[in-house]
């Protein structure tokens, strides 16, 4: 009878264990459950793929932190970074695996703003996870499961052309931009600041991307004299520019301002990067905040970790904001993290980052840095947090 009764007691045990496996239920090693997955579209080939392993590592640096803190909601956070190829239709069916098929808590991107539509078209139809775009762009695309870490003309235009009126002298500025939607709508802004300011406008150019020959472009800057031009390119663009206009001595009686140039750009430049002048909200080891993050991130990612940017810093934080959020809603659910979003700030390589309710955008500290002639960059002025202004009403 003994032998009988611990026979049907073995029986009951595992009739119990293997119930629970069947219904999903956390039995032993089984954590399927204990892990929370999140996607993130990155530029890994391609046109911009010179960023993609940046915007990668950034992603992956934001999940190992969290982790190391503990998690989300307790339970570990896994990131699955795709390639877009800087392509949109690529990005498109990226973004139906991930929320289809991989069913991620939440979706993050580092592309073009065409990528971004594309994205979108696929987030709207799911109907269930919120997207978190990270890039500077041209600003007010708006969407109310979209949120938008990165710096927009009024953001980083606005505050500089003031600051450098009052403090370098002169105000009279040349555009040179590529000829799409982002260069373009930071015309329209940097005009209206420049007019406000008091400053005139005494030229401005559009080319296509991917403009090697940029003579007719400094023979009118010769010829005009402005004390400042503004570059927004693209940096193999704004590289060709550079050198030059270096070679012609521009650089002795105009200063000019890039947007979109990061690190691998500057070292491109040579010895036309001297005294260029960007404005953006991340330059690395070039704050405390900057150099307290540049040791944790070589410390986990290693010493030959590809560098980090004003572009890529942007997906590492709105990773670690998203986390912020969902452990205050206590869930991942799309509609409650959205509700808490707006009500923590991350305190971050930059400093202290934030999304507004109003327009989903980020409010982010804006720095003027000068390049050294070593390349590296000095900074010259911190405008503290700026907001992205009217971007969107929700």
């Amino acid at each position: 009878m003994k032998k009988e009764a611990l026979r049907l007691a073995v029986v009951s045990v595992l009739g119990a264990i293997w119930t629970g496996i069947a219904l999903g239920l956390a039995v032993g090693p089984v954590h399927a459950q204990e892990t929370i997955t999140v996607g993130a579209i990155a530029q890994l080939s391609g046109a911009a793929a010179f960023l993609g392993p940046s915007e990668k590592a950034a992603y992956e640096m934001a999940v190992k932190e969290i982790n190391e803190k503990g998690g989300v909601l307790g339970k570990q956070l896994k990131v699955i970074v795709a390639d877009d190829a800087t392509d949109p239709a690529t990005a498109n069916n990226v973004a139906k695996r991930l929320l289809g098929q991989d069913n991620v808590a939440a979706l993050f991107g580092s592309t073009t703003s065409a990528s971004r539509e594309a994205i979108l078209q696929v987030v709207k139809r799911a109907g269930k996870t919120l997207f978190f775009y990270n890039a500077i762009y041209e600003g007010h695309a708006c969407d109310p499961r979209m949120f938008v870490m990165g710096e927009v003309p009024e953001n980083q235009i606005a505050p500089i052309v003031p600051y450098l009126q009052e403090t370098k002298g002169g105000n009279t500025w040349f555009f040179v931009g590529n000829d799409y939607n982002w260069p373009q709508n930071t015309a329209t802004v940097a005009k209206k600041v420049i007019a406000d300011s008091k400053g005139s406008l005494v030229g401005e150019t559009l080319v296509p991307i991917g403009t090697t020959d940029f003579a007719p472009i400094l023979q009118k800057i010769a010829s005009t004299k402005p004390r400042f031009v503004l570059l927004v390119m693209l940096p193999s663009d704004a590289v060709a520019f550079m050198r030059q206009f270096h070679n012609q001595g521009l650089n002795s009686s105009t200063i000019p301002i890039a947007t979109l140039v990061e690190q691998s750009a500057i070292e491109a430049m040579g010895p036309a990067r001297e005294g260029l002048l960007i404005p953006a909200g991340f330059f690395e080891d070039a704050t405390p905040e900057a150099k307290a993050f540049g040791q944790r991130y070589r410390q986990a990612m290693g010493e030959s970790a590809p560098r980090q940017n004003f572009i890529s810093i942007n997906g590492y934080e709105s990773v670690r904001i998203w986390a912020l959020a969902a452990d205050k809603a206590k869930s991942v659910e799309a509609d409650a993290v959205a509700k808490a979003l707006p009500t923590v700030s991350f305190e971050g390589p930059r400093g202290t980052v934030s999304y507004s309710a109003k327009t989903h955008h980020a409010t982010l500290p804006i720095y003027l840095a000068r390049i050294n002639a070593d390349g590296t960059p000095q900074i010259e002025k911190s405008f503290g947090p700026v907001d992205a202004g009217p971007q969107c009403n929700f």
